[in-house]
């Protein structure tokens, strides 16, 4: 009998195209946020973190690639792989400039400090080795 209701419970929830639609749109949303605030205010206060680490300001211009071309591909499933790699590239870079110290931090609740960049970034590598799935915009080669 549990076995039946099991299968019977898989069944009903086997949607991986859903699953990889609703990765997607969350991702890509909540990257969104981020890319909007760059739109907002500008990535000026971006270039200092580079200069300090020998990279040309004009690559904090990047960050527009990632936070906000990116996801919107991602989210209508236009070159789903490579922008989730972009995606996921962007974190490591955000990483490096502001993060590295908090690698070896706990929060006071025994959160890892990076948490929420290990999970943005994971969610860009999946997004990438998933794909768009089915329910895209763009079928076939492109997605």
């Amino acid at each position: 009998m549990l076995t039946s209701l099991y299968s019977r419970f898989s069944s009903a929830v086997d949607h991986p195209d859903f699953a990889r639609l609703l990765l997607r749109l969350v991702f890509g949303i909540l990257m969104l946020f981020h890319g909007a605030a760059k739109m907002q205010n500008g990535v000026e206060w971006v270039k200092p973190m580079l200069a300090a680490h020998g990279v040309p300001g004009f690559v904090a211009y990047g960050a527009y690639i990632g936070e906000v071309i990116a996801p919107v591909l991602i989210i209508v499933g236009l070159f789903t792989r490579v922008a989730g790699l972009v995606y996921a590239f962007n974190l490591v870079v955000a990483v490096l400039l502001v993060g590295m110290g908090n690698f070896f931090v706990r929060t006071q609740v025994g959160a890892w400090a990076l948490e929420t960049e290990a999970l943005y970034f994971f969610g860009g590598i999946f997004i990438m080795l998933l794909g768009a799935g089915k329910y895209s915009l763009f079928k076939g080669k492109l997605s």
